[in-house]
């Protein structure tokens, strides 16, 4: 597609404005690779057009809450571009919670409809449907009067024409905390675009120009936010998705050579999976453009041997959903196979979007070097938290949003994370981190598969 780049796309204000743009530009650009099925751009504007006039047929308005229950699926992006379309709100439900932690955000989040895969254990009860505002489900994979495919088959494939700001919310995903029940962080449009319209202020020898042309593999779970922002990452350029229902290593490696997929995202527990697989040494890797990962610390051990064993580019990212996705960065040339590049043990320096402090216990900025509170402040912040105003006013004071990490910042602005701040124990007069051990019990495979 040429060099589109990952700058300010002209007509794209919000997710919505996505597929419009491609769909109409790019018609037969394959969008989505899902089970042996691809979905032009020009295609999957159409389903999500009818999906949309579905949701407003069923009496779905703006603002009103609709939630997922499954896995990944082609389906499930043609619901976000519909949600997108008409100003909905979709809320993420994790499918590795009981069904009553499961039950509990739907019924928290107020959602009106409910899509589930077939093979999701049930969330609505018969007292459900006697509410004042009774949620309906909709079964997706399945071909059925119940299913998806019937709910939106006899709709216009038009637009609906129905005015969205880019501040408008479109994700509510829960967070799962330490204490109590999960919050519902909503995040905006503005919120998700934000960064890929700023992409272009970073340096590009430390960030891939993303034009388009790239492949990307789509296996993160989308309950949670980074599966969704990763995914829109790819689609806002007009690149191709593999899409993946979940982590199959079989699959990855089969998709790697046979897709020519040039750029995926992992957390450290699936690239040590990875790295120890039968196919890992065998599989030819000469599509793979980078690598990125986070969400927990890497050893650096396993770090090297996937530099080494994959020979890509390896970007490291560190962020959170209440900020819409990531703050930090270490670019790919901070990673050395061969050496000790003190950097590798950072999460990176600041997105131009991020700014980033480290505080004390009174609230005092520290200088370089001294642990304290991580606070990010950025125009990517989530809204609040669902019907939380007192949570939301805890993490969030004057634009700066109180991480609950452990960090510290060195003389070039490069983060460090220790860990939770709550998880902090002092023993002997001396702070121990329980990450630490975490890290060093990573390479033991039981282990690393238990995370």
């Amino acid at each position: 597609m040429g060099e589109i780049g990952m700058a300010r796309i002209e007509g794209i204000e919000t997710i919505g404005d996505i597929v419009r743009h491609h769909g109409r530009l790019h018609p037969h650009k394959i969008a989505l690779i899902f089970q042996g099925e691809r979905i032009d751009y020009q295609s999957l504007d159409a389903r999500s057009n009818q999906i949309a006039h579905a949701l407003l047929a069923a009496g779905i308005k703006p603002g009103q809450r609709i939630a997922h229950f499954g896995k990944n699926s082609a389906d499930y992006f043609a619901l976000v571009f519909a949600a997108a379309k008409i100003g909905a709100v979709l809320v993420g439900i994790n499918w590795r919670l009981s069904p009553a932690e499961a039950r509990y955000i739907l019924i928290d989040s107020e959602s009106r409809l409910l899509f589930s895969d077939r093979d999701m254990p049930p969330l609505l009860e018969a007292d459900d449907q006697a509410d004042n505002e009774p949620c309906r489900s909709i079964l997706i994979g399945a071909g059925d009067e119940s299913g998806l495919m019937a709910f939106y088959r006899p709709h216009a494939k038009s637009d609906p024409q129905i005015a969205v700001d880019d501040d408008a919310v479109l994700y509510q995903m829960y967070t799962s905390g330490t204490t109590g029940h999960p919050k519902g962080a909503e995040i905006t449009h503005k919120g998700v675009l934000l960064p890929r319209q700023m992409d272009d202020l970073i340096d590009a020898r430390e960030w891939h120009r993303w034009t388009g042309d790239e492949v990307q593999l789509v296996q993160a779970p989308v309950f949670h936010l980074t599966g969704n922002v990763w995914a829109m990452i790819g689609l806002y350029v007009g690149a191709t998705l593999v899409v993946h229902r979940d982590f199959d290593m079989d699959r990855i490696f089969d998709d790697i050579e046979r897709e020519k997929i040039s750029h995926a995202i992992f957390v450290p527990a699936m690239l040590m999976a990875m790295v120890q697989h039968p196919r890992a040494k065998t599989t030819d890797y000469q599509s793979l453009v980078a690598i990125y990962y986070g969400a927990s610390p890497i050893p650096l051990d396993l770090l090297r041997h996937a530099l080494s064993l994959f020979q890509s580019d390896f970007i490291q990212l560190y962020g959170m959903t209440e900020i819409s996705g990531s703050a930090t960065y270490l670019p790919a040339a901070d990673h050395d196979p061969s050496g000790d590049n003190p950097r590798m043990r950072s999460a990176g320096k600041p997105f131009p979007w991020a700014r980033i402090k480290i505080i004390d216990e009174l609230g005092q900025s520290l200088p370089p070097h001294q642990v304290g509170e991580v606070l990010i402040k950025t125009d990517t912040v989530m809204r609040g938290y669902w019907k939380r105003p007192d949570a939301t006013q805890a993490v969030l004071s004057d634009g700066w949003f109180h991480t609950g990490d452990a960090g510290l910042l060195d003389e070039d602005g490069y983060l460090y994370i220790h860990d939770r701040i709550k998880d902090m124990i002092i023993s002997g007069g001396e702070n121990i981190y329980p990450a630490r051990w975490k890290a060093a019990f990573l390479p033991i495979p039981a282990f690393a598969m238990w995370q």
